[in-house]
């Protein structure tokens, strides 16, 4: 490390040549924090000489402590290059604070703060004479700088200062010399970044066009008021802006501005004015030629040029992606002007159409009124001259000539009652089409559902005529590809369907007519709906069921036979008759369809006891098989559908179906996994509910298609095999997660319900927050060395300053695990919030190993310790995001601590340097890899896991993957199937065992299918088996840390492994008369609906109906009756064995009825009551977990004191809002 001495000596040097006046640090007073910038801290201090607010920038260090000397002399140089430019902040001088030997740079302070803050607060009273005058601000400081041949690199609304209505350019830290190396990859705001630069950082040279790119997205800003890609993720901003994405222009901007904007930010750097020819266009620009256009367009698309470069083309690409292109061109007087040509296919198609479509001038037509948006464009509505129609007008800009003209096409051959013309004005085409006086059909159903009191007929009649349309459209081979409630349309009752603009001939794409079909049965669900024509998420995003929905509804429809009486409000809505003898079960087979949906849901996030999960998939997808045959073979299963006893075995089925989604997101959960922990329950349950499956597959003549013996010796394998891991997996795992008592740490269902309370409740819990922790505490001796970490709180929205700190609040929870990073609170320093955290003293995993060489024995426990913090982590319901050697920091005893996740991410700053969010790539899942704006891809535990992988290749290697790779080019060969090398050099026999032993874990965790990655417990299991067999104790008294280049970690003798040779380890209609009409039972669901409105019989008669049908919580709820006598006389011994029964089932409202049920029936038998107590709180029952609180706080019943438990559970009581809960611990002085 250098010495203080020569770090002064390189400054004098670099800047004794110039005449710089300095300040003496005394001559400041009031010195405050104000901002942190990518490379410096900003203060503001109230200068005695200068007699005025100043801006005192200091520059961080770098990780090795040294002074960024070499920046300072670099900002330096550069600000006096531009200095005294009345758009370019002013350089006073440098400071020395003789007590730090810190370096500062005097400067003018702005006090209306940065651009983007500026316009947050102010933008309603900016009109676009300020606005462009803004524009000419910055581009009159870029030109000066631009001028004296420096790059800014990092232009931003953030580094551009307001003072008096005056914008200065600020931060010239990373700005340099046109003709220095400028391909650095640090900095950079990824939004405002040359996209060419981004494709290839490490070649492409940054050049005035990358600050002409960066100057577009700027004046975007200023039409909009906010960032660019808002509350998008970075990597996503990445993969819009790389591929050519940008934000669409802002309604009431003048189209000249938006033509400089879009000419700055072309994908082409050579395509790009410059910055002189931008001044001139804000010059001459015309401010009355006002661009209003559909708000649906969310982002550009940028084509490729190909013809000369004063012309080019830029794409509106829709939610939908249909490109709606105008070409930008510079007149000879500097002005940007808009033209579209006619594109040779609109012609040609209006020609050959000339006898079917009229054309109308648009004097034709008065009183036009804005109506709503189509899915392309705006619609009006509009009088024809003659006064006798009233017609709708669908604006397209014709440039999107493909669709257009496909519409036009679908409209001529499908048309038998529609009116259509076409006129022209200004080069855009209008559709103008019949008028539907009743608006769409979903906007009808919202407004006339509950009022209307349609009887089934209405409704019937309605989708009558949508089939006969559909019917209509297919016979002309035309398939719609977008029907749904919005383009159904309705006049005087009568159905229109519209909206043709991505209609196909169905001879020209490979497009299935059941699309078509199910759209419409998606529709028809909305029909039925028993709410006010609500869209059903839900149905959109289970295309499983496709086929399978279709068919009924379809069949449904067709044989105009749907009655009321079907119509179950909570039965999936999947109504219809197959025949009156099926009637009966529809609600029945849809409801088994979707807990299917539901269970493989839950099996796709499975962590623990997969083999006992892939036992019960087994079954699950017979049950799935059996449905579709039952379906399909309705004619062969008329005897049975018309049986009493198939029937209510179909409930019990259905009820069965439920348990087993229950208990499989149970057992492979963690937190939820406590219930068996002290029970052994495990066996017990799934013997029980796999017999019970047996039985009622049996009595519904389901088959499996694996023989009974065979499935259960699969059984034994799975129970056994789980068992072991299970009990291996929690004996290592650590008191943190469970003590020796078995006890599952409560911090994890503590940690869980404060997220619910997050992210789930519709207003946030402000009393969730940080411990707030005095200044005056951290310069306690006695105190340990902390970190301190600065954010900032209060320049944040109200809600998301309250978000920041419920999560900030969780955080401080997690600190439980001795492997993630301490946070004990938040300070206030220097005028800022500071995150005060657990001190590492070695700095990061990664910068140990730059410095160090780890043993193996050392690399084994590092990893160990990591799985342990992610166990915890991933308990919890929480992922890391980006977990490398990085964010694992390294105490003093070379434990691994794990930092920098989502949470202390997102609250960090709002400026993320473009380096850190394309370095992410490095270590992430090809799943995400493969993520785009149309294909969202959902980070999971399967996502981590990789990362996981990633990270245990860097610490076995120790360096960065793909180092020194471009990204695009690591992400090309990540999704190409291929991974990093894995090349060991010589080592002993055992080093060499274990290298292929971490082999197989890396490349189990590197597999591009999530479904067959490996589970954490699955990696942590086979690290312990590996910690087992190398590190014995001769080993763990060794050195961890030994000197650089002592290990041969990557020599060329071994042969190298890759996923290719390494992966996939172990890598017609029915219709009966019925004389005998069974009887149906109503939901559970209803029947506990009934008993909220008080009607008492209703909901007697289902509850005993269930549970006589082995469900659980109907077995509760008879039992309540029993108790309470409600409608029934009181019994109160039967209903005390109910409510076991249904808390053996694991119903926590009957644990904690039971419990108190015993106190009623004395001889009190309290461990049996502490035992169904217990059982109810660990199942999140607020109320038992207040008197299992008050228990251990006062030890009552036999009970040992404990205060600290007790609390705790008082506390998950309070944080469900349990009233006297929270009056309790508000006695005991503590914060719920």
């Amino acid at each position: 490390m250098s010495s203080p001495y020569s770090k002064k000596d390189s400054l004098e040097n670099a800047l004794k040549d110039k005449y710089i006046k300095k300040f003496h640090y005394s001559t400041f007073e009031n010195i405050t924090r104000i901002a942190s910038g990518a490379f410096g801290t900003v203060y503001r201090a109230n200068s005695t000489n200068l007699g005025k607010h100043v801006a005192l920038k200091s520059l961080h260090e770098n990780e090795n402590g040294e002074l960024f000397y070499e920046k300072f002399v670099k900002e330096l140089t550069n600000i006096m290059a531009v200095n005294n430019h009345d758009n370019i902040i002013n350089f006073y001088g440098i400071n020395i604070d003789s007590s730090t030997e810190a370096y500062y740079l005097v400067l003018q302070y702005a006090k209306d703060g940065n651009l983007r803050t500026y316009l947050r607060n102010n933008f309603k009273s900016l009109d676009w004479r300020i606005k462009i005058n803004m524009a000419k601000d910055i581009t009159s400081g870029l030109r000066c700088i631009h001028e004296e041949n420096i790059i800014h690199k990092d232009l931003h609304s953030k580094n551009i200062l307001v003072h008096d209505g005056r914008l200065l350019i600020a931060d010239l830290g990373l700005s340099q010399p046109l003709d220095a190396n400028s391909n650095s990859m640090s900095g950079g705001m990824i939004a405002y970044t040359d996209p060419e630069y981004l494709r290839n950082q490490r070649k492409h040279k940054r050049n005035k066009a990358s600050d002409i790119y960066s100057l577009g997205v700027l004046f975007w800003e200023l039409s909009s008021g906010r960032p660019p890609f808002s509350n998008i993720p970075n990597f996503e901003i990445y993969n819009l802006v790389t591929s050519g994405k940008r934000e669409a222009p802002i309604n009431e901007t003048p189209k000249d501005y938006i033509s400089i904007y879009s000419s700055a930010w072309k994908n082409d750097p050579d395509q790009r004015p410059t910055v002189k020819n931008i001044f001139d266009f804000l010059e001459n620009i015309n401010l009355e030629n006002i661009y209003n256009g559909s708000n649906d367009n969310q982002y550009i698309q940028l084509e490729t040029y190909i013809k000369n470069p004063s012309q080019a083309s830029a794409n509106v690409s829709s939610k939908d992606s249909v490109s709606v292109a105008s070409s930008c061109t510079t007149s000879n007087r500097g002005e940007a002007t808009v033209s579209s040509p006619l594109p040779t296919s609109l012609s040609a198609t209006l020609n050959s159409n000339s006898n079917q479509i009229t054309k109308y001038n648009y004097n034709d037509f008065k009183n036009l009124k804005n109506i709503g948006k189509g899915t392309f464009g705006m619609i009006y509505s509009a009088l024809l001259m003659d006064g006798k129609r009233t017609v709708a007008l669908k604006s397209i800009v014709v440039a999107t000539a493909e669709l257009f003209v496909d519409e036009l096409k679908q409209y001529s051959r499908a048309s038998s009652h529609w009116i259509l013309w076409n006129f022209t004005k200004s080069n855009e085409y209008i559709l103008v089409l019949e008028y539907a006086n009743g608006g769409t059909l979903r906007d009808y159903l919202k407004s006339n559902f509950e009022k209307h009191k349609w009887n089934w007929n209405d409704k019937l009649n309605l989708a009558q005529q949508i089939v006969k349309a559909i019917e209509h459209l297919h016979s002309n081979d035309i398939i719609h590809g977008d029907l749904h409630s919005e383009n159904i349309l309705l006049h005087d009752n009568t159905i229109k369907i519209s909206d043709f603009g991505i209609s196909r001939l169905s001879t020209e794409l490979l497009l299935d007519s059941k699309n078509t079909y199910w759209n419409f049965a998606l529709g028809n669900i909305k029909l039925l709906e028993s709410r006010l024509g609500s869209t059903s998420k839900y149905w959109e995003s289970h295309t499983r069921s496709r086929s399978r929905l279709t068919k009924i509804f379809v069949e449904s429809i067709e044989s105009n036979t749907i009655k009321t009486s079907v119509i179950s409000p909570d039965a999936t809505k999947i109504e219809g008759t197959v025949g009156e003898a099926v009637k009966p079960f529809v609600p029945l087979i849809g409801a088994v369809i979707l807990t299917i949906e539901e269970i493989i849901k839950v099996y796709e996030t499975v962590q623990y006891n997969k083999k006992i999960c892939d036992s019960l998939m087994d079954r699950v997808n017979a049950a799935e098989a059996s449905i579709k045959t039952l379906k399909r073979r309705q004619t062969e299963n008329e005897k049975n559908f018309r049986d009493r006893g198939y029937y209510k075995s179909f409930i019990r089925f259905n009820h069965i179906m439920k348990r087993i989604k229950v208990f499989m997101a149970d057992v492979s959960n963690l937190r939820s996994y406590q219930k068996f922990v002290h029970s052994g329950s495990v066996k017990g349950r799934f013997d029980s509910l796999t017999k019970d499956f047996d039985v009622v597959m049996n009595e519904l003549h389901f088959t499996s298609a694996v023989s009974y013996d065979e499935q259960r010796r699969i059984d034994q394998f799975a129970l056994e095999s789980d068992d072991a891991d299970m009990t291996k997996f929690l004996e290592r795992i650590g008191d943190d997660i469970i003590d020796q008592n078995k006890k599952i740490n409560i911090v994890l269902h503590e940690v869980s319900l404060m997220k619910e309370k997050l992210y789930h409740s519709d207003s946030l819990d402000k009393n969730i927050k940080a411990t707030k922790i005095e200044s005056t505490e951290l310069s306690d001796p006695l105190i340990s060395k902390v970190a301190c970490k600065p954010l900032n709180l209060q320049n944040e929205d109200p809600k998301e300053a309250a978000k920041i700190q419920g999560e900030l609040a969780i955080l401080e929870k997690l600190r439980d695990s001795p492997n993630i990073i301490g946070f004990y609170g938040l300070s206030f320093i220097e005028n800022s919030d500071v995150m005060i955290l657990e001190w590492a003293e070695y700095g990061s995993l990664r910068e140990l190993y730059c410095k160090y060489e780890i043993a193996w024995h050392g690399k084994v426990q590092i990893a160990l310790d990591i799985c342990r913090g992610l166990t915890f982590m991933h308990s919890c319901g929480i992922l890391h995001h980006d977990i490398r050697c990085k964010h694992i920091m390294m105490t003093s005893r070379l434990v691994p601590k794990i930092a920098n996740f989502m949470y202390s991410r997102s609250v960090t700053s709002s400026t993320t340097d473009m380096k850190v969010v394309t370095d992410i790539m490095r270590w992430m899942a090809p799943e995400k890899l493969r993520e785009s704006v149309k294909h969202y891809v959902p980070y999971n535990f399967k996502s981590e896991i990789f990362s996981l992988g990633m990270l245990l290749w860097e610490l076995v290697f120790e360096k960065i993957p793909y180092e020194n790779w471009d990204i695009l080019k690591v992400r090309e060969h990540v999704l190409a199937g291929n991974r990093e090398k894995i090349t060991f050099g010589k080592a002993p026999p055992d080093v060499q065992k274990l290298q292929k032993d971490l082999t197989k874990i890396i490349v189990s965790a590197w597999q591009d299918d999530p479904g067959i990655r490996a589970s954490l417990q699955n990696i942590y299991l086979n690290l312990v088996q590996i910690y087992d067999e190398y590190c014995t104790p001769d080993k763990e008294s060794a050195p961890v840390l030994l000197p650089d280049k002592t290990l041969d970690l990557d020599g060329s003798l071994s042969r190298s492994v890759s996923i290719n040779d390494e992966g996939g380890f172990d890598l017609p209609e029915m219709e009966f008369n019925i004389d005998d009409e069974i009887p149906q039972i109503i939901p559970l669901e209803e029947g506990i609906s009934a008993h909220k409105r008080k009607e008492y019989h209703v909901a007697w008669d289902c509850f005993v109906a269930h549970a006589d049908l082995d469900s659980a919580l109907a077995k509760y709820w008879k039992g309540h009756y029993l108790w309470e006598g409600i409608v029934v006389e009181k019994d109160r011994e039967q209903a005390s064995k109910l409510y076991k029964e249904a808390a053996d089932d694991e119903i926590a409202v009957a644990q904690l009825r039971y419990a108190f049920s015993l106190i009623n029936n004395p001889p009190v038998k309290f461990d049996i009551f502490l035992k169904y107590i217990t059982k109810a709180a660990d199942n999140n029952n607020a109320t038992a977990q207040f008197n299992l609180g008050d228990v251990y706080l006062h030890g009552k019943l036999g009970k040992e004191k404990d205060e600290e438990l007790g609390i705790k559970y008082l506390r998950l009581a309070a944080l469900k809002n349990h009233l006297k809960a929270k009056k309790l611990l508000q006695e005991l002085g503590i914060e719920n």
